[in-house]
């Protein structure tokens, strides 16, 4: 059992001492410190508990960054009242798979379905819908026009634009594969004078397209949640997965602020 820090362990950069104690337990005091969540540190901290020790919250430390716990995201959800319907809780537009990745349009469907979206629809190419819509029970679906590889093809942009109006948010992304064909269907969705203004997330391949285009985020249209992985925002910033690894937080606060939009940095602790 450590307390505080295990012995060795850097509580802000999460750098260890060759020496350093790898606890089982970490019994850290007042409130959690930065390290213990930055590796390679938090592989030496164990099971991590926080013992009060009378700080007051507000005076305890002057810090920009938090600890997303169960009880700050249950306060935060938004209320849902008992005489609701599927139409009190907006509607997601998810543009995502190709034949490659079929399980990521699956996935990112049940997702949006399982955190509260109160109608779900599926935008994919023919190839992907025939057999996504042998898995998604819930969700609609807006079959798109496809390439001879049977991922989206760029006519179809013309069709999200459209459609888009309709829907409150849109996740964009996820197994879309990284063509030429897409990159440039994506530009049409996301850059173009006629791309939706609604709220967006960004994943996987999206960010993997716009990694090719020079100064995307000055036209990006509307505000965005983009998701990267380490692999992801070392191609978005032009840095390597080991520069981004060894700064978490730093690499994810820099990016929103040159993007001036929501960065989540995934990986073991996400940021």
């Amino acid at each position: 059992i450590s307390i505080d820090i295990p012995t060795g362990l850097d509580a802000d950069t999460g750098s260890l001492d060759s020496a350093a104690i790898y606890a089982d337990t970490t019994l850290t005091l007042g409130h959690p410190k930065r390290g213990l969540f930055l590796f390679p540190g938090a592989a030496a901290t164990g099971l991590l508990e926080v013992i009060g020790i009378g700080l007051p919250v507000k005076e305890a430390i002057e810090t920009n960054w938090s600890v997303i716990t169960a009880k700050l995201v249950s306060e935060r959800l938004p209320y849902r009242a008992k005489d609701s319907n599927k139409g009190s809780f907006g509607r997601a537009l998810l543009i995502a798979g190709s034949p490659n990745y079929i399980g990521a349009s699956i996935l990112a469907s049940t997702a949006a379905m399982r955190t509260g979206a109160g109608l779900v629809t599926l935008a994919t190419s023919e190839s992907v819908y025939k057999l996504a819509s042998t898995q998604l029970i819930e969700p609609t679906f807006l079959p798109l026009k496809e390439t001879n590889d049977g991922t989206i093809a760029l006519e179809s942009a013309v069709e999200i634009q459209e459609n888009a109006k309709s829907y409150n948010t849109m996740l964009i992304g996820s197994g879309l594969s990284q063509s030429p064909e897409i990159t440039e269907f994506l530009s049409q969705i996301l850059l173009s004078a006629q791309a939706p203004r609604i709220p967006k997330v960004l994943d996987a391949d999206a960010l993997n397209s716009l990694a090719k285009i020079p100064q995307w985020w000055e036209r990006l249209k509307g505000p965005a949640v983009l998701t990267p992985h380490p692999g992801e925002i070392a191609r978005l910033t032009g840095n390597t997965v080991a520069q981004i690894q060894l700064n978490r937080l730093e690499s994810a606060l820099q990016a929103a602020q040159l993007w001036k939009q929501i960065v989540v940095l995934k990986g073991a602790y996400t940021v």
